[in-house]
């Protein structure tokens, strides 16, 4: 019987003006600025834990403010779960919600135990928000039961780091090795430095990647991170969708 299980965590939000198929690498030539690190609060159940690791917003033109998170959701269980879903809710200074949001990418959706899945948002928009220091706090929720079926298949070759005006691309190739045609890829890649501490995550979306086929993705961050690509490694996680 599946046992659904609901996971909450609430974390400081730094504001600042401004299937599953793994692969690890060392990249090539990367020249940033440094990211802004600040240590937030976990909660751990028996099952997950939830750690919210980077939160960035800005004000833009004509009004509203925008954004960038990350978090990662670790199986802390000695069973395969499935996460089912999410949402990002952000807090005024007086405890109002500002703004719902459940548009991150995650990989893996399935994760396998003592294993650890990413979540990323380039651009979250928070309208009801005049200025990014009217953002206090933000809650992640994540919802996930255990997993029955087998994770998709894909195969990840060819991986590079790329420097491109300070920011990073994540290149590679992916195969679809599933039984289906899959219409739908979310590609997924934390950044991690030679302590292994997770510095960036990048992105990217396939659309349309029938069976046997292969294409390039290019996952991207949009964060100037500081580190030589040879200070840094990263893996490849994917969520297919029929």
């Amino acid at each position: 019987m599946k046992k659904p299980v609901v996971f909450v965590v609430m974390c400081l939000l730094l504001i600042v003006y401004s299937g599953c198929s793994d692969v690890s690498i060392t990249g090539n030539s990367i020249s940033t600025q440094a990211a802004d690190k600040t240590p937030t609060p976990t909660q751990s159940t028996e099952t997950f834990s939830v750690s919210s690791q980077e939160f960035r917003l800005n004000n833009i033109d004509g009004g509203g403010v925008e954004g960038y998170y990350y978090f990662t959701i670790k199986n802390n269980s000695q069973i395969r779960l499935k996460i089912e879903g999410y949402s990002a809710v952000f807090y005024s200074k007086s405890g109002a919600i500002l703004q719902m949001d459940d548009t991150a990418a995650i990989a893996p959706i399935i994760v396998e135990p003592g294993e650890t899945a990413y979540g990323i948002n380039n651009y979250p928009y928070i309208e009801t928000a005049k200025n990014a220091k009217d953002v206090s706090r933000l809650k992640i929720h994540v919802t996930g039961e255990q997993a029955s079926e087998p994770a998709m298949k894909h195969d990840i070759t060819n991986v590079n780091i790329l420097d491109a005006d300070g920011y990073l691309i994540i290149t590679g190739e992916i195969k679809n090795l599933d039984k289906n045609d899959l219409p739908l890829i979310n590609v997924v890649v934390p950044l991690f430095n030679k302590h292994n501490e997770l510095v960036a995550i990048a992105t990217d979306t396939i659309n349309d990647l029938n069976i046997g086929e292969s294409t390039i993705f290019e996952a991207i961050t949009n964060l100037n991170i500081g580190f030589n690509a040879k200070d840094l490694h990263c893996k490849v996680y994917t969520c297919s969708y029929y």
